[in-house]
């Protein structure tokens, strides 16, 4: 299964109609600062009945309906539209607010009564955890801020058993060698403790705590434990906000590395402004909503070589 297509109108910033196609691997989201990248996520998991206002980025359902701007007029409502496909079939979810907060909320064409309902109704379709199988580039290295409680609730959104919790360090360590080779790591967790920290351990320079990392490594190690804490709640696809922003060039190419595996048997839909992130994707999303296939780095590798030879 795989999300085929966004249909957004008055969502947050998009003031006007916008339908945006995605490929079943990987499609990345371009465009300056400001042109509503993050809000398109926003909107996905939003419609994928997400209701936590700080995981919108907003203070109240208010903010979710575009407000009007110098250019252009305030909308009444929000709505957004989700096609997905398997195996030839395809269906649609839909979710739309209006300014007094009412909802309306359609499976597949059906009416929903309630978000409980429609949340039953996702689940029901195998799209029960999507909205949380998202990372942020401010979020990435959330987890070495928090205290103990905090990192204990977090964990204890994916780890329910003692399987769980060795399920996810077999993923977490198969994920860190993948991004830093020959490290390896381990989440300590008690269910009847306050205690939950991680150690990495290095071919070089041995064992470290979260807080001894450097910045990179931090953002490499995170990456590593979410994606093993989000393989506990499977979805048929990952959603990624600019999370290269602190890795250099070798820890960046290996990160494309694993979303390229990761892509074999899940959508991937990226947020980016690295051109090496970019070439991985078979779609691009404009600023404007609309896509075209990548034929401009193609062209672009055949001048490169030219111009090379010439």
């Amino acid at each position: 299964m795989y999300l085929s297509q966004l249909k957004i109108e008055g969502f947050k910033s998009y003031t006007e109609p916008v339908e945006v196609n995605f490929d079943q691997k990987i499609s990345v989201i371009i465009g300056s600062n400001g042109v509503g990248k993050s809000n398109a996520l926003d909107a996905v998991i939003w419609a994928l009945g997400e209701n936590n206002f700080l995981s919108l980025r907003c203070e109240g359902y208010n903010d979710l309906i575009f407000s009007g701007s110098n250019k252009a007029y305030a909308t009444s409502e929000a709505d957004v539209q989700l096609t997905f496909e398997e195996n030839d079939e395809i269906f649609s979810i839909a979710r739309t607010i209006n300014e007094s907060g009412s909802e309306k909320f359609l499976v597949s064409g059906q009416s929903v009564s309630d978000l409980n309902q429609y949340r039953e109704a996702l689940r029901d379709l195998g799209l029960g955890n999507a909205r949380i199988n998202l990372v942020r580039q401010d979020e990435l290295t959330n987890f070495f801020s928090w205290g103990s409680n905090d990192r204990k609730r977090y964990v204890e959104n994916f780890i329910t058993t003692q399987e769980s919790l060795q399920e996810v360090n077999e993923r977490f360590a198969e994920y860190l060698d993948a991004l830093m080779p020959g490290t390896s790591g381990q989440l300590f967790y008690d269910q009847s403790a306050d205690c939950v920290d991680i150690e990495v351990v290095f071919p070089d320079k041995g064992r470290r705590r979260g807080i001894q990392l450097s910045g990179g490594e931090r953002a490499s190690t995170a990456l590593a434990l979410k994606l093993a804490l989000f393989h506990t709640r499977p979805s048929p696809m990952y959603m990624f906000d600019e999370i290269e922003a602190s890795l250099d060039w070798t820890h960046g190419h290996n990160m494309q590395d694993l979303l390229k595996k990761l892509s074999q048997d899940r959508q991937l839909i990226i947020v980016t402004h690295f051109q090496s992130t970019i070439r991985m994707a078979n779609t691009v999303i404009r600023p404007d909503g609309s896509s075209w296939l990548k034929f401009h780095f193609i062209m672009d590798e055949r001048l490169f070589k030219i111009y090379k030879c010439c």
